[in-house]
């Protein structure tokens, strides 16, 4: 079996606007652990990478995330996840009329574009004029979306659900580092089963 065959997923999220850098390489490491040989491999691998300057100077934090799972994912609930440098997540800044702050778990949904975000949210923005109901965001990973329309003064109140409990985590923090937690709430949940 090839050792390529060992990696599921590599992941890179990169934070445009804050120069920060997430690297995620999810393994299955029950091919790991069953052959010695593979063990000296994984180990191996851990110890370049501590010992790489470029991925320390490059790279805010890198993760490695065990998943024995069938499924092609790399969450859920049979997943380890370890940092090996860095805070295990990074953050991201929307620059629209005002700039709002955001942290981003391994796990957490963020917009994969952040200038086009920042785009589509401004156009959003001046396409629903003055609403001045709640917002309910629906798969609101780390509360992009409803979060901003929040800051930039569209509704009342915001309802943010999503199944990822680390992407409801990161959607609080961020009410809270934007001054919007009062204002907002954030289910972890499946949507079809709450709403």
């Amino acid at each position: 079996m090839s050792h390529m065959g060992l990696l599921r997923h590599l992941v890179i999220r990169e934070g445009v606007n804050t120069d920060q850098i997430m690297v995620n390489l999810a393994i299955s490491p029950k091919y790991f652990e069953t052959k010695e040989k593979d063990k000296k491999i994984r180990n191996n691998l851990l110890g370049t990478w501590k010992k790489n300057s470029f991925l320390q100077k490059n790279v805010t934090t890198l993760i490695l995330t065990e998943n024995d799972g069938l499924a092609d994912t790399v969450r859920g609930q049979d997943i380890k996840l370890f940092t090996i440098w860095g805070e295990g997540r990074i953050f991201e800044e929307l620059r629209l009329s005002e700039s709002i702050q955001f942290q981003i778990s391994p796990f957490s949904f963020f917009q994969t574009n952040t200038h086009g975000a920042e785009v589509l949210f401004s156009v959003g923005t001046k396409m629903l004029g003055d609403v001045t109901g709640n917002l309910i965001d629906l798969y609101c990973g780390s509360g992009t979306i409803g979060l901003s329309f929040l800051k930039l003064g569209i509704g009342q109140k915001l309802i943010g659900v999503d199944v990822v409990e680390s992407a409801i985590q990161d959607a609080e923090k961020n009410a809270k580092r934007n001054g919007l937690y009062e204002r907002s709430e954030f289910v972890c949940g499946r949507v079809e089963l709450i709403v």
